[in-house]
């Protein structure tokens, strides 16, 4: 209960002006409310660009990109700038989104300086391409449910162990009924899909779990054990598939209504 009240008053915690002039002048662009609206339309349009290369393109078109995405660099070092100055560093490294933006900006900087630092170019990309995420911020009801995902890892571990188990039971299960078939009928079981050894029952199970031709391996199965094998798999899927699945949703609505709470 604690726990839960100090995350609520540190939600919300504000920045607060400087006395400094200078600094009061930077505060009010970062709390303007169209500078993150710049921002957003920047990042947009810096997304496009890292979308507008093709393989073997002309050099001069290749310098085109290369001067756009040095622009862009420099308008989200400004960004970052302005934010450090007005708020501080204390707050502006207290928001996980501002240690991100950062961490973005000294990337794309060794992207500059390439020529100087061996580094990997496309690692780089890869990783400035990540920016898109900034975009998530502005959309709130899309940043709520990413925030209830993030929120939702420890409880989805509980949900993995529980799943864990239930393919454990089933694998069980299959081994005991299903171990005497060899080969199937229609060609899905054999020696990658079996229930003849632990670690490839499991195999199979999650497999089917996951929707690939479960079905096949359910008719190969009836074919050598009848109805018992149609009990098992319709067993297998309402459980394994369609209530795990509706556990997980579960949490994330939990995580949701918990986060709407704090919000209000």
């Amino acid at each position: 209960m604690m726990q839960k009240t100090l995350r609520e008053v540190t939600a919300g915690v504000k920045s607060v002006r400087p006395i400094n002039k200078i600094r009061s002048w930077f505060f009010s662009i970062a709390e303007h409310k169209n500078f993150d609206s710049l921002i957003t339309w920047a990042v947009s349009i810096n997304m496009a660009v890292l979308c507008c290369e093709w393989y073997n393109s002309p050099k001069w078109y290749k310098d085109v990109l290369e001067h756009l995405n040095l622009t862009f660099v420099i308008i989200f070092a400004i960004e970052a700038l302005i934010k450090l100055v007005g708020w501080g560093s204390t707050f502006y490294f207290s928001q996980v989104q501002n240690k991100f933006d950062f961490f973005l900006v000294v990337v794309s900087a060794f992207g500059i300086l390439r020529g100087l630092i061996p580094l990997n170019i496309t690692a780089l990309r890869v990783i400035r391409g990540a920016r898109i995420l900034r975009i998530f911020k502005s959309l709130n009801e899309l940043s709520e449910l990413l925030g209830a995902l993030y929120q939702s890892i420890k409880s989805f571990g509980y949900v993995m162990m529980l799943s864990g188990l239930i393919l454990f039971v089933f694998g069980l299960m299959g081994m005991r009924i299903f171990s005497t078939i060899d080969e199937g009928h229609y060609d899905v079981l054999g020696e990658q899909a079996n229930f003849q050894t632990f670690y490839i029952t499991m195999t199979t199970l999650w497999r089917a779990a996951t929707g690939e031709e479960w079905n096949m391996i359910m008719r190969e199965t009836m074919y050598a054990k009848g109805k018992l094998a149609a009990i098992y798999w319709i067993l297998f899927v309402l459980i394994n598939v369609h209530i795990f699945l509706n556990i997980v949703v579960a949490v994330i609505f939990e995580k949701l209504e918990e986060r709407a709470r704090q919000n209000n």
